[in-house]
C-alpha cells in the first residue's frame, strides 16, 4: 500500500511539473561581427551603449547593456558568412529622437524611414516616430520615440475624431444599429426642442422611425474642438455641423469603454445669428411661453410635495 501510495504521489509531481508553462524573457542579443573593436566603438561612442564585463572570458567578444539586465553581445568568433536584410533589425527607443538624428548627421550615417527614403522619419500609427540606419557591419537598427502624453493624446483625439465621423455617417445612411452602437448605454441625447431630454432607450425609440424610412438626419461636421481629461478616460467636444437646419451646433462628453470611445451625452442646438435674434424670440415666444409656465407649476407642485413630507 505504502509503495502505491508513493508512486502515486510521484506521478501527481510528475504531472505538475509538465504541465507548469515555459518562463522565457529576453536575456540578450548577439551579433555576428567582422572586427569587434571597431563595432564596439560604433555602439559606445555613437549610441551610448555601456560596455559590461564579457564574463565568457573568450577573445573577440564583448559585452554591452540594454538596460533592464538585457545584453548586446558582439561575436568575432565565427567567421561564416551573414545575410543581412532589413526585417532582421534591433529595435531601441531613445528619449530625444532629435540629439539622436543630429549625432548621425555629425557622423556622416544616414538615417531613414521604413520605405528607405534617406532622412525622414516614420510616423507610426500611435504616433510613436521611427528612423532606421546600420552599424558598420550593416545590420539595421531601428530608433523609436517614447510613447509620451502628447503621442498619446494625439491618437486619442484621432480617435474620437473618427468615431464622431462615423456617428455622422452612419445617421446619414441611416444605419440604426450602428449608429447606436456608439452611445454608451447610459448615454443622454438633448435635443434642439427644449422637451428633447432622452436616454438612450427613449432617444432610439424617437429616431427608429426615421431610420426605418431611410431619412435620418445627414451632418457633416465643419469644424471641431475635442478636449481629453488627464486620465484620458473621457474627454469633450464641441462642433459646427452642417444640416438641412442650416449651422447647428453639436458637443457633449464621450467615455473610453474598452478600446472603444462612446457617446456619453449628446447635445444639439441650433445656432442663431445675434442679428436675427429678437425676430427669432418672437417667433418662439408662445410656445415656450407656456412651456416655461408648465415647468414651473410642476417646480412648484414638487416642492410643495417635499415641504409636505
Amino acid at each position: 500500500m505504502k509503495r502505491i501510495i508513493l508512486f502515486v504521489g510521484c506521478y501527481l509531481i510528475m504531472l505538475s511539473a509538465i504541465g507548469q508553462e515555459l518562463s522565457l524573457s529576453l536575456n540578450h542579443i548577439a551579433l555576428s561581427v567582422k572586427d569587434v573593436n571597431a563595432t564596439a566603438q560604433f555602439y559606445s561612442s555613437i549610441l551610448g551603449l555601456q560596455e559590461i564585463t564579457n564574463r565568457t572570458k573568450s577573445e573577440g567578444i564583448r559585452w554591452f547593456s540594454l538596460q533592464d539586465g538585457k545584453e548586446l553581445h558582439l561575436v568575432s568568433t565565427i567567421k561564416e558568412p551573414v545575410t543581412i536584410n532589413k526585417a532582421v533589425h534591433i529595435a531601441l527607443t531613445t528619449s530625444n529622437m532629435d540629439a539622436l538624428i543630429k549625432k548621425l548627421v555629425a557622423n556622416n550615417i544616414t538615417y531613414s524611414d521604413w520605405p528607405g527614403t534617406l532622412n525622414k522619419v516614420t510616423v507610426r500609427a500611435d504616433g510613436i516616430l521611427q528612423i532606421y540606419f546600420q552599424d558598420n557591419n550593416g545590420y539595421w537598427i531601428e530608433v523609436n520615440s517614447v510613447a509620451g502624453d502628447k503621442n498619446e493624446e494625439a491618437m486619442a483625439k484621432k480617435d474620437i475624431a473618427a468615431m464622431l465621423d462615423t456617428l455622422n455617417a452612419t445617421a446619414g445612411r441611416a444605419h440604426f444599429d450602428a449608429y447606436f452602437r456608439l452611445y454608451a448605454n447610459d448615454a443622454v441625447f438633448i435635443g434642439t426642442d427644449a422637451t428633447e431630454h432622452w436616454d438612450k432607450q427613449a432617444f432610439m425609440k424617437f429616431a427608429k422611425p426615421y431610420f426605418d424610412k431611410g431619412k435620418a438626419w445627414n451632418f457633416t461636421a465643419l469644424t471641431r474642438n475635442i478636449y481629453l481629461d488627464k486620465s484620458g478616460s473621457w474627454g469633450w467636444f464641441d462642433e459646427l455641423l452642417n444640416t438641412q437646419m442650416k449651422i447647428c451646433r453639436g458637443s457633449g462628453v464621450v467615455v473610453k469603454v474598452g478600446n472603444e470611445w462612446k457617446i456619453k451625452q449628446y447635445v444639439l442646438s441650433m445656432t442663431i445669428p445675434n442679428g436675427l435674434v429678437d425676430s427669432i424670440i418672437k417667433l418662439k415666444a408662445p410656445e415656450e411661453d407656456m412651456l416655461m409656465k408648465k415647468i414651473l407649476k410642476k417646480c412648484t407642485n414638487f416642492i410643495k410635495i417635499k415641504m409636505i413630507h
